[in-house]
């Protein structure tokens, strides 16, 4: 019998089905990773900084699923990275985008 995603047990039947699950974090690990300067929202800074903050954010939560952050990279361009955005998939410059139809 399958679970109902919104039943209480739902979340033990998958975790016993991940191996190689990682621990539950305890109070200061979480502590220690909300309130990373990289992370951390500051009252009273420019807006676009703690715009890229959240995303920075939203990049840690995914890091598991990265089809999520891949989409969200794709629709923004805004999440944290050392080097520029590719563009050879962008634009008119697009093969995909040249083709005859």
């Amino acid at each position: 019998m399958a679970l109902h995603p919104y039943s209480p047990d739902w979340p033990q039947q998958f975790a016993a089905i991940w191996e190689n699950q990682p621990p539950i974090l305890n109070t200061g690990e979480l502590f220690a990773i909300t309130e990373h300067p990289r992370y951390k929202l500051e009252v009273g800074a420019p807006e676009t900084d703690n715009l890229a903050r959240i995303y920075a954010q939203k990049w840690v939560d995914f890091f598991r699923q990265l089809w999520e952050a891949f989409v969200l990279l794709r629709q923004t361009d805004l999440l944290p990275r050392e080097k520029a955005a590719n563009t050879f998939f962008r634009g008119r410059s697009c093969a995909l985008s040249q083709r005859k139809k």
